[in-house]
C-alpha cells in the first residue's frame, strides 16, 4: 500500500511554461530529500472486487476532485471572463498536485462532442478534454471517466442525449444504439497529446458508463441489467479492458450485482443542495456512516464515489469524516464535486451549491488535502464508531467547535484552521500544510501555506494569498458577484523547526534580495522561498518558482453577512471583512440604541488577517430591525459601509420611471406577443399620481418542458435621465402590482449602446415594493452577455407567462421604479423573546427542489395579496414532490425559546386538485426526520400541528441506529431543515391528476 498511501503532492515539481507540473510525486524520497516524481502510467488488475495495482499487488486508494474546464458551465465561464481554457487546466491541476490529489473525476458533456446518432464529433471540448486527461498523466493524477453526462450545457447541445429524456435514455432502443455507438467510439478515440486512446491509456483508471441514470417506472431490475451489459459490451468492443464501474444513484444494486461489471459508484450529499445559502450547523453527526455502501449486494464489487460534498458548507472540518466513512464502506476511488477554476472561483459561477478551490477557499481546501491522505492511509473497511467517539481516527481529527481538519502523524503535520495541539515529532517532520496558526508555525494571514523539507537545514517555503469573504458564495452567481478577494500583503511570519534554528536565511524564488529570520520570524507576501539554516549551502535539486496563483485586490471593501435574524436582549457580534489600499487606521462598528435613537459607535477589534470584530450589547438588541453599519478610517480619509461611500457623501435614489399625464403609452412594438396588447394611465398609489397599466388578452404558453412557459408580450420603454455610474452593487426598486392572473412580469435596463438586461419579477395581487440587485439582470442581447448594468440609459416592462389555468386577461400596474445604490446600513429583524421561529418565508428563502423533473415552482401572491407563496405544481404524483428549506439560521439564535415552542404551523393552500394533506418533515442535524400530516384545504389558512404528534420517519433509513426508539423526541435545538412534501403515497385516489400547492410560511410557535 505504501506507493499510493504517502503519495506526495509537496512541490510543483519542475514547473513549465504557465507554471504546469510536468511530473507529480509519488512516494519515497530521493538521497536528497526532494520528491520522487512518475507519471500516472500504472496499470491495475481486479481481484474478489478489490483494485489493485498490477506491478506490487498493493491496494489502491485514489482521492480526488471532479473538474470541468473542458466542458458545460466551467468552460462557458472561462470563455465569457476571456480566459485560455489550457493556461488555466495547467494553474489548476498545479493546485491540485499542491493539495496531493491524485484522481481526477470527469462526466464528459456528450452533447458537446458527438452528433444526434452517437457518432464521436471532435472539436474544442473534445480537445481540451484530451489536453485535461493528458496533463493529469503527466503530473501522477488518475482519471475516472465517464462518457454520457447527459445533461444540457450552455455550449453546443445538439449531441444524442438532447433527442431524448434521461427515462428513455435508459430503456429505448434508439437512444441504446446512439449510446453505444458513442461509447464504443469515444473509448477508441486516440489523444493527440499522449499518442494512446481512451481504452489504452493507464491515466485512465476506470471507466462509469453514463452519470446518474434514470428509470421509467415499472423497469425491472432484468431489464436495468440488460441496459447495463448494452453499455459495458460498447466499451469492450473498444479494446477497453478497464474496470468498469456503473453509476448507482438510483438504487437497483441488484441490477448492478447481476451486470456484467466490475463495481458500483455512489455520491454523497448530506446537507442536500441548493440550499441558496451558507449552512454553519454542525454536520459531523449525519457522517458516521455512509448509507448505501455497505449493502450485502454488492459484496465483491468494487466500490467508488463519483461525487460527493457537504454542499453548501464552508466549514473545514467536514471532509476528512467524509472521508473516513468511504473508507470504512469499502471504497477505493473517490472524488469530491467540484473543483472550481481559479478563475471562477472568486466569483463561484458555475455551481453554485459547491465551492473548492485552493486560492479561495484555503481552509477547505488544506481540509479536503487531509481527506485525501486519511482516505489513503486508513484501512478499508474498518469502522470508526459514531460521533462524537469518531471525531479522532488514526492520525486525523475532526472538531466542529473549533472548525479545523488535523493531521498529525510522523512525517506529516496539516491543519485546516488555528490549533495549540503539538505536532507528534517536530524531527521526523517532512511536510507541514496550515491554515492559521500551530506550535511550530505563527502566521498573520488568512491563507495557505506550505513547507516541504528537502535535506537537513533547508525547507521550501510556499505562501498564498489572504482570502478575504465578500459574500455568501452559495447565492445565485453573477459575473461581476464577488464572493472573496485575495489580498496580497506582507505578513509576519515565525517558524520553529528543530534542524532550521532561529536564524536562518530566506531566499524568495523571485530572485529577490534574501532576509534573514530573527528568532524566528521574518515577514512574508504570497510566494515561493528557501529557508536555509546555512546560507552557503548548495540548494538541493528542487522547484522554486512561485507558486500559480492570480493578482491580488487591496481597492476599498467591506463584507459582512447579517443573520437572517436575531433574538431580543440577545447580543450580536458582529464580524466583518475589509480590505483597504493600505491598513486601516481604526474600523468602527456604528448602531443606534432605539431607546435614544442616538448612533452608538464602537471600535472593532482586528482578529486576523483583514478580519474585525465587535458586539451589540443585548440591552440595544429590542424587537424591531437593528441597524448598524461600519465605518473604516485609512489614510485617505473614513468610509462607510454597506455603502462604500466617504463619510458625508449621501446616498442618492434617481427614478428610472415615473408616470405622469404628458408620457406617451405605447406598447413597444420590438417585444412579440399576443394580441389585445394595451398600456394605459391608472390611477397610482397615490393621490395625484399615475401608474402603468400593462394588459393581454392571454399569454402564450409555447414551452418545451410544458411546465413553465416564458412569453414576453407587450412592453413599454422609457427614455430616463442617465444617472451617475451605477455600482454593480446597487438595486432596482419598484412598486408593482398583478390585476388579473399575471403571477410574474419582467424589468429591464439598457445601455447607451443598446445592449439590455432584464430581471424576472414575481408581483402579488397587492402593491409591493420589489428590489432586484443589479447583479441579478441578465444579458438578453449577446453584446452585453456577461456584464453588469454599468450606465442606464432606459427601462422597459412586460408582462411574463408562468404555468396558471387562468386564462384570459393578464395584467400588471406599476406605479414607480428607481435606482438605488448599494443600502446604507445592514438591517437585522429583531424577534421578541416569546415569538414564533420562522422556518420558511417565501418572500425571503430559497429552497431545494430536490426532484425538479417532477414539478416546477414559481412565485404566486400569498394570504391577502401583498406577500408572496411559493407554488409546486406538478403533472402527477408519481413523485415525490416538495421542497428543503434549510432553517438552521432561524433556529440557532433562538435555542432560548425553544422550550416553549408546542406547535408548527404552516400558511398554505391546493390552488388545483387538492389532495386532504401534505407532510411536514422536520430534520435533524444527525440526519433524523421527523414527521407529521398537515390538513390542508383549497383556501388560504393557517394549520396548526402539535410538535408532540410528529413520528420518527423510519422508512426514510436515515440518521442514526438508536434514534426513534421509544421515548425519543424531536430537539428543535438539533433541527437544521423543513421538508413540504406531498405524494401518491398520501393520496393514491388522485395520482395521476395535476396538483398545485401554494406555501408562504412555515414556523413554530409556543
Amino acid at each position: 500500500m505504501l506507493p499510493i498511501c504517502i503519495l506526495l503532492a509537496v512541490s510543483v515539481a519542475s514547473l513549465g511554461a504557465g507554471g504546469f507540473v510536468s511530473a507529480a510525486p509519488v512516494s519515497g524520497a530521493s538521497p536528497n530529500g526532494a520528491a520522487m516524481v512518475r507519471p500516472a502510467d500504472r496499470a491495475v488488475r481486479i481481484s474478489d472486487g478489490v483494485l489493485r495495482w498490477a506491478d506490487t499487488d498493493e491496494e489502491v486508494a485514489l482521492f480526488g476532485v471532479n473538474y470541468y474546464a473542458a466542458f458545460s458551465l466551467d468552460y462557458h465561464a472561462i470563455r465569457q471572463l476571456g480566459g485560455d481554457h489550457r493556461r488555466e487546466i495547467d494553474r489548476d491541476i498545479a493546485h491540485m498536485v499542491r493539495l496531493g490529489l491524485n484522481l481526477l473525476r470527469m462526466h464528459v458533456f456528450d452533447r458537446e462532442i458527438a452528433d444526434g446518432d452517437g457518432n464521436l464529433t471532435p472539436n474544442e471540448h473534445l480537445d481540451l478534454c484530451d489536453y485535461v486527461i493528458s496533463r493529469c498523466r503527466a503530473a501522477g493524477i488518475y482519471v475516472l471517466l465517464t462518457p454520457i453526462a447527459w445533461w444540457p450545457t450552455p455550449n453546443r447541445n445538439d449531441g444524442f442525449s438532447s433527442r431524448y429524456p434521461m427515462r428513455q435514455m435508459t430503456s429505448d432502443p434508439a437512444a441504446r444504439a446512439a449510446q453505444t455507438r458513442y461509447l464504443t467510439q469515444f473509448l477508441a478515440h486516440v489523444n493527440p497529446f499522449t499518442g494512446l486512446s481512451y481504452a489504452d491509456d493507464p491515466a485512465i483508471i476506470a471507466v462509469e458508463p453514463i452519470n446518474e441514470p434514470i428509470y421509467p417506472a415499472g423497469m425491472t431490475d432484468a431489464e436495468v441489467t440488460s441496459y447495463i451489459n448494452a453499455l459495458a459490451s460498447a466499451i469492450r468492443r473498444s479494446g477497453c479492458r478497464k474496470p468498469i464501474l456503473y453509476n448507482g444513484w438510483e438504487g437497483r444494486h441488484a441490477a448492478v450485482r447481476d451486470a456484467a461489471v466490475d463495481g458500483c459508484t455512489f455520491n454523497w450529499y448530506p446537507t442536500g443542495l441548493m440550499n441558496g445559502h451558507a449552512l454553519a450547523w454542525n454536520v459531523l453527526p449525519a457522517l458516521d456512516r455512509h448509507p448505501d455502501m455497505h449493502d450485502p449486494i454488492l459484496d465483491g464489487k468494487l466500490k467508488a464515489v463519483y461525487e460527493y460534498d457537504p454542499a453548501d458548507v464552508s466549514l473545514s472540518c467536514v471532509h476528512p469524516a467524509m472521508a473516513r466513512s468511504f473508507r470504512a464502506g469499502g471504497a477505493q476511488l473517490a472524488a469530491q464535486f467540484q473543483y472550481d477554476p481559479v478563475l471562477t472561483a472568486g466569483m463561484n459561477l458555475s455551481w453554485q451549491t459547491h465551492h473548492m478551490n485552493l486560492c479561495y477557499t484555503p481552509a477547505k481546501a488544506i481540509s479536503l488535502m487531509i481527506a485525501g491522505e486519511a482516505f489513503r492511509r486508513l484501512p478499508r473497511g474498518r469502522a470508526w464508531g459514531s460521533y462524537p467517539g469518531n471525531r479522532r481516527f488514526g492520525d486525523f481529527e475532526v472538531s466542529y467547535d473549533h472548525d479545523i481538519s488535523l493531521m498529525n502523524a510522523s512525517d506529516r503535520y496539516c491543519h485546516s484552521g488555528a490549533t495549540p495541539i503539538q505536532p507528534k515529532s517536530v524531527g521526523s517532520l517532512r511536510h507541514i500544510a496550515g491554515c492559521g496558526s500551530s506550535p511550530i508555525v505563527q502566521y498573520e494571514g488568512s491563507g495557505a501555506y506550505f513547507l516541504d523539507w528537502l535535506a537537513e537545514g533547508v525547507w521550501r517555503l510556499e505562501v498564498y494569498p489572504d482570502a478575504v469573504p465578500a459574500a455568501d458564495p452559495y447565492a445565485h452567481p453573477y459575473i461581476g458577484r464577488e464572493v472573496v478577494r485575495l489580498v496580497h500583503r506582507s505578513r509576519r511570519m515565525t517558524i520553529r523547526l528543530s534542524d532550521l534554528g532561529l536564524q536562518f536565511t530566506i531566499e524568495p524564488g523571485s530572485g529577490a534580495r534574501p532576509m534573514s529570520a530573527q528568532k524566528g520570524t521574518f515577514t512574508v507576501r504570497p510566494g515561493a522561498y528557501l529557508l536555509k539554516r546555512d546560507p552557503r549551502r548548495k540548494t538541493p535539486s528542487a522547484p522554486h518558482n512561485a507558486p500559480t496563483m492570480p493578482e491580488g485586490n487591496n481597492s476599498p471593501g467591506a463584507w459582512h453577512e447579517p443573520p437572517r435574524q436575531w433574538r431580543a436582549g440577545k447580543p450580536l457580534t458582529v464580524v466583518v471583512g475589509v480590505v483597504a489600499p493600505r491598513e486601516p487606521v481604526r474600523v468602527d462598528l456604528v448602531y443606534r440604541a432605539q431607546s435614544s435613537n442616538k448612533a452608538v459607535a464602537v471600535a472593532m477589534q482586528s482578529t486576523g488577517a483583514c478580519r474585525y470584530k465587535a458586539t451589540i450589547p443585548g440591552s440595544a438588541v429590542v424587537a424591531g430591525r437593528l441597524r448598524y453599519e461600519v465605518r473604516v478610517t485609512d489614510a485617505d480619509g473614513v468610509r462607510r459601509y454597506p455603502s462604500g461611500l466617504p463619510a458625508g457623501k449621501p446616498l442618492q435614489n434617481p427614478d428610472l420611471f415615473s408616470l405622469n399625464k404628458d408620457t406617451p403609452l405605447k406598447p413597444d412594438s420590438d417585444i412579440a406577443g399576443n394580441a389585445g396588447r394595451r398600456a394605459t394611465a391608472m390611477p397610482g398609489l397615490a393621490a395625484g399620481r399615475l401608474a402603468l397599466r400593462l394588459e393581454a388578452d392571454a399569454l402564450q404558453r409555447d414551452h418545451p418542458s410544458g411546465g413553465a412557459g416564458v412569453e414576453p408580450w407587450v412592453g413599454q420603454g422609457f427614455d430616463v435621465a442617465r444617472p451617475q455610474q451605477a455600482p454593480p452593487s446597487g438595486a432596482v426598486s419598484a412598486c408593482i402590482r398583478s390585476i388579473a392572473g399575471a403571477t410574474t412580469m419582467q424589468i429591464g435596463l439598457t445601455e447607451p449602446d443598446g445592449t439590455a438586461f432584464a430581471a424576472d419579477v414575481a408581483v402579488t395581487e397587492g402593491w409591493r415594493e420589489v428590489t432586484i440587485p443589479l447583479y441579478e439582470f441578465a444579458a438578453v442581447d449577446r453584446r452585453g452577455e456577461g456584464r453588469t448594468v454599468r450606465t442606464i440609459s432606459g427601462i422597459w416592462f412586460s408582462l411574463l407567462g408562468r404555468l396558471t389555468r387562468t386564462e384570459g386577461l393578464q395584467s400588471v400596474e406599476i406605479a414607480w421604479a428607481r435606482l438605488r445604490p448599494q443600502a446604507d446600513a445592514w438591517e437585522v429583524p429583531i424577534a421578541g423573546k416569546r415569538g414564533a421561529v420562522s422556518l420558511f418565508a417565501a418572500s425571503q428563502d430559497t429552497v431545494w427542489s430536490g426532484n425538479p423533473v417532477s414539478h416546477v415552482q414559481y412565485m404566486v401572491s400569498g394570504m391577502g395579496g401583498r406577500t408572496l407563496a411559493l407554488r409546486l405544481a406538478a403533472r402527477d404524483l408519481g413523485i415525490v414532490v416538495g421542497f428543503r428549506r434549510d432553517c438552521s439560521d432561524a433556529i440557532s439564535p433562538r435555542r432560548e425559546d425553544l422550550e416553549e415552542l408546542r406547535r408548527l404551523r404552516i400558511r398554505a393552500r391546493w390552488a388545483e386538485t387538492r389532495s386532504s394533506s401534505v407532510q411536514v418533515v422536520l430534520i435533524e442535524q444527525d440526519g433524523t426526520p421527523w414527521g407529521a400530516d398537515a390538513p390542508i384545504s383549497g383556501d388560504w389558512a393557517d394549520v396548526t400541528v402539535r410538535l408532540a404528534s410528529f413520528r420518527h420517519l423510519r422508512e426514510w433509513r436515515a440518521g442514526p441506529a438508536h434514534r426513534g426508539i421509544e421515548g425519543d423526541r424531536p430537539r428543535l435545538s438539533a433541527v437544521v431543515a423543513v421538508n413540504i412534501l406531498f405524494g401518491a403515497w398520501l393520496d393514491p385516489n388522485h395520482g395521476s391528476e395535476p396538483h398545485t400547492l401554494d406555501v408562504q410560511e412555515v414556523a413554530l410557535e409556543p
